[in-house]
């Protein structure tokens, strides 16, 4: 049988003699040996018929016995296009353009291997060949046995954020706002995901940035503009509050060794000194003590358990707090009654007189 691939033009293979006597061969024939095809060039590939004609004799009776032609798909090339790509949420995966088409014909590829996640080394595979815009297989056709190419997603960018700013200075350690996401680095050290520095000088000055780490399909940002901090130049108090009745104790727990006096400190709640309605002395409840470095508390009022806008004058029993950290202290006081009030009724007097006129007494 004939094999042609497909776009070729039907061809035969020459034919096959048998039944000549006498020594005779095929130039003992006249005509010309010519072909039928059942099979025109850009048919379909299949299985066609070749039918040979043409050669006449005398001598013989001639029987032409029709033969097969067999048409085979056309190899294509593959030109693969977008093969890198940058990280944004959606799938990606190459192109694959035909190249090798024959009369005029437009096919398109479907490719495998879609990802979405930034990464390098994957693969996309030309699965099968179609009809251009439809999901036809296109049979005269067939894709080459290497038919694969790797494609890589590259990690998408992030803006660069602002200049860092202090959270908390001390002598000995800065801490940064924190940036979510985000990384820090102090001069030439290494970034680092905590926004805290400790271990630093006293009354230097260091120097500062930030930025957003990378993560997942993200590259990290570049860094922000430089920002300049300076240390404390002593003692910063780390307190802890605990309070007792009417007594908040403040101890400090930072043991850098520059703590100067003593490490605890003590406010203390003194109840008012208006003590009956309408009698002197402050409404005020007052606060003795100090917290170095720490703003003193605002006293806060209740009564039982609704609280007041301000220090009650009215008789009543009321309480007073102040707050620091987690600790409250509290007193509660009492502010009586007036002595109760004496109404008397005045005296009947007589020898009254009005416009020169003496006045009757009246009496209640």
């Amino acid at each position: 049988p004939n094999t042609i691939t497909y776009g070729d033009a039907p061809a035969d293979g020459g034919v096959e003699y048998s039944g000549f006597v006498n020594g005779d061969t095929a130039s003992s024939l006249g005509g010309s040996l010519a072909f039928d095809f059942t099979y025109q060039q850009y048919g379909d590939t299949g299985v066609y018929q070749i039918m040979p004609k043409g050669l006449t004799s005398d001598k013989y009776v001639i029987t032409f016995v029709p033969g097969r032609l067999t048409v085979n798909p056309k190899e294509v090339g593959l030109q693969w296009t977008d093969t890198s790509f940058t990280y944004n949420g959606y799938g990606h995966v190459p192109t694959a353009e035909v190249t090798g088409l024959v009369n005029g014909d437009e096919c398109t590829i479907r490719v495998t291997g879609e990802q979405t996640e930034a990464g390098e080394g994957y693969i996309a595979t030309a699965e099968s060949i179609y009809y251009k815009d439809t999901t036809t297989t296109n049979s005269n056709y067939i894709l080459p046995q290497n038919r694969k190419t790797s494609f890589s997603i590259a990690k998408a960018a992030q803006q660069a954020p602002d200049a860092p700013e202090a959270e908390t200075v001390t002598a000995s350690g800065i801490t940064l706002k924190t940036l979510p996401g985000g990384e820090y680095k102090c001069g030439d050290e290494a970034w680092q995901a905590s926004p805290v520095f400790t271990g630093l000088a006293k009354d230097t000055e260091y120097t500062f940035v930030q930025r957003l780490a990378a993560y997942g399909s993200y590259e990290a940002s570049p860094e922000s503009d430089a920002v300049t901090i300076r240390t404390g130049n002593g003692h910063a108090h780390e307190w802890t509050y605990t309070a007792e009745g009417a007594v908040i104790t403040a101890a400090c727990g930072n043991s850098d060794g520059l703590h100067e006096g003593e490490l605890t400190a003590t406010l203390t709640l003194e109840a008012p000194a208006l003590k009956v309605y309408g009698g002197t002395g402050s409404a005020e409840a007052a606060v003795t003590g100090s917290i170095p470095d720490a703003a003193v508390p605002q006293v806060r009022y209740a009564r039982g358990t609704d609280s007041l806008d301000g220090a009650p004058a009215d008789a009543g029993t009321y309480t007073a707090s102040i707050t620091m950290g987690t600790a409250t202290a509290s007193v509660e006081y009492t502010i009586s009654k007036a002595a109760t009030a004496v109404v008397t009724p005045p005296e009947a007097r007589e020898g009254l007189v009005s416009s020169g006129d003496a006045m009757p007494l009246v009496t209640m």
